[in-house]
This record gives C-alpha cells, sequence and structure tokens, in this order.
C-alpha cells in the first residue's frame, strides 16, 4: 500500500517481469492511470496475462456507481478484472496471483469482493496493491484466511521494494512447495 502516485503499480510490474525472466507464472491484472493533455481521466485495467485491457473507470462514464469524479465500468471490472482472477484461480499452472489494486472503485462489484476473498483463502500466494485508506479493514479480513506480509510504500524505500517483495514471495512459493 501507500500514497497515490508512489509507484505501486510501478512496483508490481517490476515484480511481475522479475517473475517472468525466473519462469514462474503469473496472472490477475494491473491499472494504469489514463491522462490526456495532463489531466486524468480515467483509470485502465490491464490481464496480466492476456494483455487484454478495458476500463476501470473514466471520468466520462456515462452508467456505473460513482466513486469522486468517476464512474466505475463495472462491465469492464467484472469481465477483465475478475475475469483475470478467475483464470488464475482456476489454471493449475499460475503460481502467483497479482491485483493492482485493491481499493473503494473494485470493490462496488460484488464479484470482485467475492472472487478477492477467493484468492486469499484458497492458499494462493498473491501480491495486492491495497488503497491506503481501506488497507487496514483488507489486512483485517485477509489475515483471517492467509499468512500476509503488509509492506507500505514510500518514495524512500519503493526502489528497493520490488527486491523484498520477491523475497517474501520466494518464501511463500517455498512454503507452498513443502505443504503440498
Amino acid at each position: 500500500t501507500g500514497q497515490p502516485g508512489v509507484g505501486k503499480t510501478t512496483c508490481v510490474l517490476k515484480v511481475v517481469q522479475s517473475l517472468r525472466e525466473r519462469g514462474i507464472q503469473v496472472a490477475g491484472f494491473y491499472t494504469q492511470e489514463v491522462r490526456v493533455e495532463g489531466s486524468r481521466i480515467g483509470f485502465k485495467l490491464v490481464d496480466v496475462h492476456s494483455g487484454r485491457q478495458g476500463w476501470l473507470a473514466k471520468t466520462n462514464g456515462e452508467a456505473g456507481p460513482r466513486i469522486g469524479k468517476y464512474r466505475v465500468m463495472l462491465g469492464d471490472l467484472n469481465e477483465i478484472g475478475v475475469g483475470s482472477l478467475r483464470r488464475a484461480l482456476t489454471d493449475p499452472n499460475v503460481q502467483v496471483i497479482v491485483v493492482d489494486e485493491v481499493g473503494p472503485m473494485e470493490m462496488v462489484s460484488d464479484a470482485f469482493q467475492k472472487t478477492v476473498e477467493e484468492v486469499t483463502s484458497g492458499g494462493n500466494v498473491f501480491l495486492f496493491t491495497v488503497h491506503w485508506r481501506i488497507v487496514d479493514q483488507f489486512a483485517v479480513k485477509a489475515r483471517e484466511k492467509s499468512p500476509l506480509t503488509l509492506i507500505y510504500l514510500t518514495p524512500l524505500n519503493r526502489d528497493a521494494a520490488p527486491s523484498r517483495i520477491l523475497n517474501v514471495i520466494n518464501r511463500f512459493l517455498r512454503n507452498k512447495e513443502v505443504d503440498q
């Protein structure tokens, strides 16, 4: 977790790239902000495995729940975001599930909430970014089901964070192999 703009998605993408370079199968999704002429107009969802994209939320959305100045595009969120997680849960080759992010926009989807709960309770190794406003609430629920390491990203630790996260993921992957 961390404040907006601190580099959470950049960190996730570095971790995903490193995992792939080591032959570790990764699935899930990440979000990217979309700017036009310097103004943020929304957020795109990107499926880590397929590269498929859709809108999480946008300022000119006419339908969907409103979060601040954005309208959440439930169709894309459920199809691409939730869909990528469903595929990750059913693919036996997937070793790490990525969710960037769990936040107020994503939580308007009941399907998203249910699927995130499945990810955290199924013995999976996962990497989530969590919106700073809901991190405590999320961590309490997730810790009931899975071991959890929480890292607060800051400008001071963000360069070292990918390596630290990779070490944590490696430990969880080793523990999972021993348990099987």
